[in-house]
């Protein structure tokens, strides 16, 4: 058993990370056909030093705008919950870059913080979320370094509802009526109200 331990542990020495070297990151407005633009934060691997840089009301350290290193990452999309924002979840973003993936996180139009126009119009955001997905392939700077035969979505709260539908999830939202005739006082029944 002994020897097996000492196996084991010469074998988790000689695995490199992914990805050991700097998070890049930038804020891109992807243009969406018909609308308004679509705000996006992208974390990467880059090798350019990082500094402190703002997001949201935190702080992160980051290669500001720095090149991307590497080639075939995968990406990840994250969808934030009703009144989000890019930043909500820029801490797993982070993580994630340093393992190695892209990663992207945009804020649904009209479902922020900061405007709440759009947000019973749920059926929206999986567009977006496409929209975002077909830019960081096809227009993004660091297209190249991204594997599109590999891509996932993290969704939390209607992000999740974000992810599911972008999938090929079909929602039945006349369900969404008797749910809040039995369930007024949920959140979401509250915000039709508004």
């Amino acid at each position: 058993m002994k020897v097996l331990g000492i196996v084991i542990a010469a074998l988790l020495l000689a695995v490199e990370p992914a990805h050991a070297g700097a998070v890049g990151y930038e804020q891109v407005s992807v243009p969406v056909p018909g609308d308004r633009p679509l705000a996006m934060g992208i974390w990467y691997p880059s090798d350019a030093p990082e500094a402190k840089s703002a997001i949201g009301l935190n702080e992160q350290s980051v290669a500001a705008g720095g090149p991307v290193a590497g080639r075939r990452h995968p990406l990840i999309v994250i969808s934030h919950g009703t009144g989000g924002s890019l930043a909500d979840h820029y801490d797993t973003a982070h993580a994630l870059a340093e393992a190695g993936f892209v990663v992207a996180a945009v804020s649904h139009t009209g479902d922020t913080y900061d405007d709440r126009s759009r947000a019973l119009r749920i059926v929206e955001r999986p567009a977006q979320l496409i929209r975002a997905i077909d830019y960081l392939t096809g227009e993004w700077r660091g297209r190249t370094a991204v594997d599109a035969s590999r891509i996932g979505v993290f969704g939390f709260s209607s992000g999740g509802f974000t992810a599911l539908a972008a999938r090929g999830g079909e929602p039945d939202m006349g369900l969404v009526a008797p749910h809040c005739v039995d369930h007024p006082a949920y959140f979401d029944c509250a915000l039709q109200r508004q």
